[in-house]
């Protein structure tokens, strides 16, 4: 409760600031101009990126960003979030070759895995045991996860139909709904520039690896086809990705001599994409296979390790927007469905398979009046339905378990409302969401923004705001049949998160700063420790249960600044947190603490340098993590360096690219089960040639 408090207090007082650093510049200059990319939201939406020349962009300003519930595009200097872009020019020039990669670049932002999950994004170090249901990924604009675990998956577009990424930061659920925990991850797709027609094609090979179907290199390849004539303007595309890491050897869990493996971090995916617009109507369709290495249900060479773990999606989204002069109106509905395939065995005979899916409804409308002032209100349901979690003996094509998983649902509806004025310096945003769970009940989160530009080059952020997630169906309902030494746990609370932030953003010489600190406060956080579990009228002791932690206060600081001129590109970023032991739990098995926050680096950092000479392209990038503890040593600070040769030729590009130059071996701490210490992050180096081709 003081926080909430504290959060209106700390408004108003922003607000006083703000009139008042206006009142003092007026004394010496004229009142600065709202910029252009800035508009009540019933004004026409700003151009997308998709029909701009972002190469030619030199500061951030101009880069709009979604970043509300309404379609309605602003810059970071004027969005009511914290949000960091990475533009197509920066995908380009540093050749990122997946999202996942890209993201790690953000301050707060970090991309990790446990045994069971690869390339899990996290935010300002909140974790998750096996998956990451906290951070929200979407795909313009729309959600897209796992409606039996709650992971979204980075990596299910190809990094080559990316035009840019929006990662916000700290709580968001009042803005997205569902799984908007700790940020959200939107990815928005490239479009064709108006009235024209567009063919891309890209290719690659990479240095060869021995892997799990023997032996092959990495390897890329894909096309799309986009098309923008009058009212109507689709992309269809479709990519293939391969990428293999060299042989490490993987210290399972156990002392047998067998535990020590030779295993290859791999990601072999494909997957086709389209997204179209007529008029107000508007279509998305993706569809990825994605396999990967899995380092065992448990990691243990017994339990599937170096098996192959394949993941299915499939989402398709329909929305309306609908304009008439004050007056915005959108519909979406969306159908998600997914899939995970794993094994739990040595020999590979028995595996499981995840099936579920997501139905949303989302109805929006805003409404401008009085120059100044917007009002907009919203409604979403969403049903979310677990099919099926079974253990299966492959060879016999039989079930053998359902895991307690079968025909498992709820229903989740929310309602929100938001009042926002602008007028330049002020730009002030409130809102409140009521969620109704089936299974909780109601909870009303809340959010404030302040934003108070100084100038036509600082910007001041208050940011105050709550956020709210549900267990998912997993953590409700599993057990793992028929041994029983995993349960999920009906008396589980939702999870609730209050932060407050100060942002400050600035533009000078070339130069873009954007700094904050922030204080948050996280409540009933899920987790998996031993305890009891009651199960068809039995009770188990001593066993793995999900229950909800004590109170965790975090806080932290962001620091991005990049520098852009027409040639040149240098961007760092980095971050602090510490967080506190709320949630320790003492676990007699391993004879040790566990908490959050044990796992986590206090610092990271990023950054890269690109320069262009005549037609060519140079640029590295380098990505570090602080000490942070493992079970039970620490785990030095550690750090990968890639670098990249690009030549530009007409419409043709050729890449030669080295990943992990350095040769380090980076680890993560393994905080899902706890019993390793670490577990391999990146290993070996890597070279891959790339070419592309637009036409």
């Amino acid at each position: 409760m003081p926080m909430r408090y504290a959060g209106v207090m700390g408004l108003i007082a922003g607000m006083l600031f703000c009139w008042g650093a206006r009142e003092s510049q007026a004394a010496e200059a004229a009142p600065v101009a709202e910029p252009a990319a800035v508009a009540a939201p019933a004004a026409e939406p700003a151009p997308t990126a998709g029909s701009m020349e972002l190469e030619d962009m030199y500061f951030y300003e101009f880069a709009p960003v979604t970043v509300a519930s309404s379609w309605a595009e602003e810059t970071v200097f004027n969005s009511v979030s914290t949000v960091s872009v990475i533009d197509r020019d920066m995908i380009k020039r540093f050749n990122f070759t997946t999202v996942s990669q890209a993201v790690e670049t953000v301050a707060g932002f970090m991309a990790w895995r446990t045994y069971l999950k690869n390339r899990l994004p996290i935010s300002r170090g909140l974790l998750q045991d096996h998956y990451a249901n906290k951070v929200l990924v979407m795909i313009n604009n729309v959600p897209a996860w796992h409606a039996v675990t709650g992971e979204g998956d980075l990596d299910r577009v190809d990094i080559s139909d990316v035009e840019r990424i929006e990662v916000l930061k700290g709580p968001a659920s009042v803005l997205y709904g569902s799984n908007a925990y700790s940020g959200a991850v939107n990815i928005v797709l490239r479009k064709a520039k108006p009235g024209k027609s567009q063919g891309f094609a890209h290719g690659g090979l990479g240095s060869g690896a021995e892997g799990f179907r023997g032996p092959m290199g990495s390897q890329q390849a894909g096309a799309s086809y986009s098309q923008s004539e009058g009212d109507l303007q689709y992309r269809l595309s479709a990519n293939s990705r391969k990428e293999i890491w060299p042989q490490y050897i993987f210290n399972a869990e156990g002392t047998a001599a067998t535990n020590r493996m030779m295993v290859n971090e791999y990601l072999d995916l494909a997957n086709v994409t389209f997204s179209g617009q007529y008029g107000g109507h508007s279509w998305l369709i993706n569809s990825v296979v994605n396999h990967e290495l899995y380092l065992g249900v448990t990691p243990q060479r017994s339990a599937g390790v170096d098996r192959d773990h394949e993941i299915e999606l499939h989402l398709a989204n329909y929305a309306y927007h609908y304009k008439w002069e004050q007056l915005q109106a959108n519909y979406s509905l969306t159908f998600d469905w997914s899939r995970r395939n794993y094994s739990r065995s040595f020999d590979d005979n028995t595996r499981a398979d995840i099936v579920g899916s997501r139905l949303m409804n989302q109805l929006n409308a805003s409404y401008s009046f009085w120059n100044d002032w917007n009002i907009e209100a919203g409604a979403d349901h969403e049903l979310r339905y677990s099919t099926a979690f079974t253990n299966y003996l492959v060879y016999e094509d039989r079930v053998i378990t359902e895991n307690n998983m079968r025909d498992r649902r709820v229903a989740e509806g929310s309602g929100y409302v938001q009042l926002g004025y602008s007028h330049q310096p002020l730009k002030v945003l409130v809102g409140t969401r009521a969620t109704q769970n089936e299974l909780f009940g109601t909870n009303v989160s809340s959010r404030g923004t302040i934003v108070c530009t100084l100038d036509e080059t600082n910007s001041v952020k208050l940011i105050v705001g709550q956020s709210y997630r549900a267990p998912s169906l997993f953590e409700l309902n599993f057990v793992t049949l028929p041994q029983r030494t995993v349960f999920g746990n009906s008396e589980l609370k939702p999870e609730l998160a209050t932060s407050a932030e100060l942002a400050y953003l600035t533009k000078v010489a070339g130069f873009f700063v954007q700094a904050l600190g922030y204080y948050a406060i996280y409540e009933n956080s899920i987790g998996r420790a031993l305890g009891s579990a009651t199960y068809d009228g039995v009770t188990y002791n001593n066993v793995n249960v999900y229950q909800n932690g004590d109170r965790i206060i975090a806080k932290g600081a962001e620091l991005e600044v990049e520098y852009r001129l027409p040639t040149t590109r240098i961007f760092a970023s980095g971050d602090y947190v510490d967080g506190d032991d709320g949630d320790r739990i003492y676990e007699s098995a391993t004879n040790s603490y566990t908490w959050n926050f044990k796992y986590v680096p206090h610092w990271t950092a990023s950054g890269g340098a690109t320069q262009n000479l005549g037609p060519f392209t140079l640029s590295a990038l380098i990505n570090y993590y602080g000490d942070m503890h493992g079970r039970v040593s620490l785990i030095p600070a550690n750090f990968s360096v890639d670098a990249s040769l690009a030549y530009q030729h007409g419409n043709i590009r050729h890449t030669l690219a080295a990943r992990n130059l350095a040769n380090n071996n980076m680890t993560v701490p393994e905080y899902a089960r706890r019993t390793l210490n670490e577990i391999p992050l990146i290993h070996g180096i890597r070279v891959d040639y790339g070419f592309s081709l637009e036409f």
